[in-house]
């Protein structure tokens, strides 16, 4: 029967190069399971870009295009570009409570700013309006409160299976229809089950994931701008992600594939947004003394990793490019 301290450090490290699903949401990967009273803090800083959706398969059409299709107004009144981008800090907190069972929270700060240089020689009205309500600008604050539970059902030394539930609170503002402003949060409450199977190969240090999840959005009411409150509803929303990794001593390095599904978004009867599904790709390199503490239980764990999330095809998806680093402690 093995240690409690190698138990511990194998428990990170068969979850230390997982995948990630990139969104504005926390992800059940991005929480290594962890064994009692073990906990783990992360920081994770990430810039994510996006000036181009894809109209289908990898056909581009530029961000000024997709927000005049998304009010069903006429490409050729506008002129200029449009781009978005958001800084993203967060801190997450993860804690064993017992052999099968972790907790994790989650608090993010999101800096997100939109370039205008839009113009038009129309006089009409909602053409004058979609100027305005795109214009550059920049709005920060909290984004909304995470949180899930992770069920271990299965562990052996070349394997691991878990189940989960996440849950996302709308505490971040959320802005929609006329309104310039940038939304901080998602607007509704978010339940997203989950399935995560890792198999880890001892002799080649080559570690694969699976993981499968579904978001349910809670019907929520959010104001408009003239204070009156009126009903958000999303589709179901399907995410899949595969992932090859492999560790050498204190270096890792890996890439993975991602999927993502979902339907319009409504306010009222009125669609807010379109549905989209996208395909990205993630790369990353890591680093850490997790393999040096098995002999130096002096030192103190951490691990800090690079990655590269990009979305490289879809349908009316967003082309997304992200880059950022995550810094993580064990204790």
């Amino acid at each position: 029967m093995m240690s409690m301290r190698f138990f511990s450090l194998k428990s990170v490290l068969y979850c230390l190069i997982g995948t990630t699903f990139s969104f504005s949401h926390l992800n059940a990967q991005s929480m290594h399971f962890l064994p009692p009273t073990v906990g783990s803090l992360s920081y994770d800083i990430s810039l994510t870009e996006l000036d181009n959706y894809f109209a289908s398969g990898n056909k581009l059409r530029g961000l000024t295009k997709q927000r005049l299709k998304e009010q069903n107004l006429d490409a050729g009144l506008v002129q200029g570009k449009l781009k978005e981008s958001t800084l993203k800090q967060s801190l997450y907190y993860q804690l064993g409570i017992t052999s099968s069972i972790n907790l994790g929270f989650k608090l993010a700060f999101l800096d997100r700013s939109r370039s205008s240089t839009l113009t038009t020689s129309s006089s009409a009205s909602e053409v004058t309006n979609f100027i305005s309500t795109n214009a550059s600008r920049s709005d920060s604050g909290l984004g909304d409160v995470e949180a899930q539970v992770i069920w271990r059902s299965s562990y052996g030394d070349e394997h691991d299976v878990r189940f989960g539930l996440h849950y996302s609170h709308d505490n971040g503002d959320f802005f929609f229809g006329d309104s310039p402003q940038l939304s901080l949060g998602s607007g509704a409450k978010e339940l997203m089950p989950f399935f995560n199977w890792t198999y880890y190969s001892s002799a080649s240090h080559i570690q694969f994931d699976l993981e499968v999840a579904n978001r349910f959005t809670l019907d929520n009411k959010v104001r408009n701008l003239a204070g009156q409150d009126v009903e958000l509803k999303r589709s179901n929303e399907l995410l899949f992600s595969l992932s090859l990794a492999n560790q050498n001593e204190a270096w890792s390095y890996g890439g993975g594939l991602f999927y993502q599904a979902t339907k319009d978004t409504f306010i009222g009867d009125v669609s807010q947004e379109d549905g989209f599904l996208q395909y990205a790709y993630r790369f990353f390199v890591g680093y850490g003394n997790l393999k040096a503490f098995e002999t130096q239980p002096s030192l103190q764990p951490m691990e800090a990793q690079l990655y590269l999330h990009n979305a490289f095809s879809g349908i009316n998806a967003p082309a997304t490019q992200q880059l950022g680093i995550k810094l993580s402690t064990y204790f």
